[in-house]
């Protein structure tokens, strides 16, 4: 490999015989989207004030070959089971001949850090990508190709936006037209698969009908998005009926007219109507009705009020992760283990935004009525580092893995708190490092310890100013219980987590540990158990330093919210479409 102006940091790294190579890939799409940073890493990676998003195993290039012949040379950059919004860019926004720039890094084994300077290793611009669906999973894969491309182009003008732009640059006329995948022929019906050159009637047969494509039709199944409707009312035993409704401006008092409402209480909802209580985000009117217990989401998907529809909001439970959203007859369209992306939606419930918004969510539950969806996190496994023991005097232990000092080293410790009785000024202090192995040390304190504590120090632990990686789980010989520690979890028994990019540990495969587990114990507030679904074939710490796990977002209180402009967007099935009334 040429230099290429490498640091003195990257050559001392990359003749390692022990290193952790990573990719940061560039690519540049055009406004309102702009460059994408994604990596191999299974962490986030900061280069050059920019983020790149980690995609772990599911990014993936073909190999790089360098000559110095002037010839074209290209490679296929591929992006396996990624969130939907990257299949976005690639389908709406313009690609073709944008930038995709590939670096090559190292990540410092000891605290993840990112060596100084990634170095360029292909440059080149995009063509035609290609997009494959295999059950839930998408794969995208752009080829790019080098500079020297533009030298075997056919001159001449092409039916896209940039072409046209050049003569007319005020012209939108082709402005979508890499999004159009399929012919579309006017006055004649065609098979596109039997379709030959030359003539007048397309693959040798004239009909006389014509075929206009639609235009959700773009190749890798139909998306639509949904502007939130569906039972919007609740009927107490009082007769009361709460309607709710986003954002009204609606005053007590008022006389409204409701229309459309369908069902069995259609009579009492239909008609007019003076309120009797309002809030930003519901009103209430009184009947006659007296039902024995209270009817939720009543009413149907088209109803009116003064000729305007209402939106319902979406429902949450204090100290839950499920949001329910309200559809008119779900199970027409959506099922259970199915993901779908909400917009437009405010904080609700205490769960912010960010957690809601514009993500995926996956499908738990599916009713009459209503879709239930899981709010998680991916959070970095940590956890207290250091350890104490009564059976061992004058000594504590820093768990850290794969720690890299040697018997000797000098090491300094920082913000850590008292630990097992052994005051916090005995452990933040310079230390030389004693007995050792691959994943712990210990440094000498003065004060005997009083209890045995396995994870303390607290979450402010920085060793020579880093912040240390104990080994994530431990398992023990003849069990099903794995422990497994994140500082300041807030998980209770019952909870279910994903874990993912763990190291295998204690004789359980990979696929037993990286999955779902619920929660079976909590020991304390930095660590948890589950059950596996066989017995570890040895005591051990371990699992590695990049796993991650998916936890919970909790509401804080019970809320219908959301706003009034909330929409759901979900893969669909055309068939099933044509059935239902979304």
């Amino acid at each position: 490999m040429a230099n290429r102006s490498s640091t003195a940091a990257f050559q001392a790294e990359i003749i390692k015989e022990q290193n952790q190579p990573i990719h940061l890939v560039e690519i540049h799409f055009d406004s309102p989207t702009g460059v994408q940073y994604l990596t191999d890493a299974f962490i986030p990676v900061t280069y050059s004030s920019n983020t790149y998003q980690p995609l772990g195993y599911f990014l993936s290039f073909s190999n790089i070959e360098e000559t110095t012949d002037l010839q074209v040379s290209s490679l296929n950059l591929n992006l396996t089971g990624i969130d939907q919004v990257y299949i976005r860019h690639v389908l709406e926004e313009t690609f073709v001949d944008r930038k995709v720039v590939i670096r090559k890094g190292f990540l410092n084994t000891t605290d993840d850090s990112l060596i100084a300077n990634p170095i360029i290793i292909y440059q080149g611009n995009m063509n035609t990508p290609s997009i494959t669906e295999s059950g839930d999973m998408s794969t995208v894969s752009i080829e790019v190709a080098n500079q020297f491309v533009d030298f075997a182009k056919t001159p001449g003008r092409f039916t896209n936006s940039e072409s046209q732009h050049q003569f007319y640059p005020d012209d939108k006329g082709f402005q979508y037209a890499p999004q159009i995948i399929k012919d579309i022929v006017w006055g004649r019906e065609f098979d596109p698969g039997t379709r030959s050159g030359g003539g007048d009637t397309p693959g040798g047969t004239d009909t006389g009908v014509g075929t206009i494509i639609p235009d959700i039709d773009i190749g890798i199944g139909n998306e639509i998005s949904i502007l939130i409707t569906g039972m919007n009312f609740s009927i107490y035993p009082s007769g009361d009926v709460v309607v709710n409704s986003m954002g009204n401006t609606f005053q007590v008092g008022y006389l409204v007219t409701i229309t459309g409402a369908i069902g069995d209480y259609a009579d009492w909802i239909n008609g007019y109507h003076v309120l009797t209580a309002k809030t930003d985000d519901s009103f209430t009117f009184a009947t006659t009705a007296s039902p024995g217990s209270i009817i939720t989401y009543q009413g149907g998907a088209e109803v009116t009020v003064d000729d305007e529809p209402i939106a319902p909001g979406v429902d949450t439970t204090v100290d839950t992760n499920i949001i329910v959203i309200p559809i008119n007859e779900p199970d027409e369209v959506f099922t259970v283990d199915g993901w779908i992306t909400i917009e437009e939606i405010e904080e609700v419930g205490g769960i912010d935004e960010i957690y809601i918004n514009e993500v995926p969510l996956e499908i738990v539950s599916v009713d009459t009525y209503t879709i239930s969806v899981a709010v998680t996190e991916d959070v970095v496994m940590t956890s207290p580092p250091i350890e104490t023991n009564t059976a061992v005097d004058n000594v504590v232990t820093i768990n850290e893995v794969d720690h890299g000092f040697i018997t000797g080293d000098t090491v300094v410790i920082a913000g850590s708190t008292a630990v097992g009785g052994v005051p916090a000024v005995e452990i933040n202090t310079t230390h030389t490092v004693g007995a050792i192995d691959k994943d712990s040390f210990q440094v000498a304190v003065t004060t005997d310890p009083t209890s045995t504590v396995t994870h303390g120090g607290g979450t402010s632990v920085t060793i020579d100013a880093n912040v240390p990686k104990p080994p994530p789980i431990s398992t023990t010989l003849g069990s099903a219980t794995v422990t497994s520690y994140l500082s300041d979890h807030g998980l209770i028994v019952g909870d279910e987590i994903k874990l993912s990019a763990m190291a295998e540990v204690g004789g359980l495969p990979l696929n037993l540990i990286n999955t779902k587990h619920t929660i079976a114990s909590v020991p304390d507030a930095n660590s948890f158990t589950f059950t596996a679904s066989q017995d570890a074939t040895a005591t051990e710490d371990g699992g590695g330093i990049l796993g991650s796990i998916n936890t919970p977002v909790k509401a804080t209180s019970s809320v219908v919210g959301g706003g009034n402009k909330t929409k759901i967007k979900y893969k669909f099935d055309e068939t099933l479409m044509k059935s239902s009334n979304l």
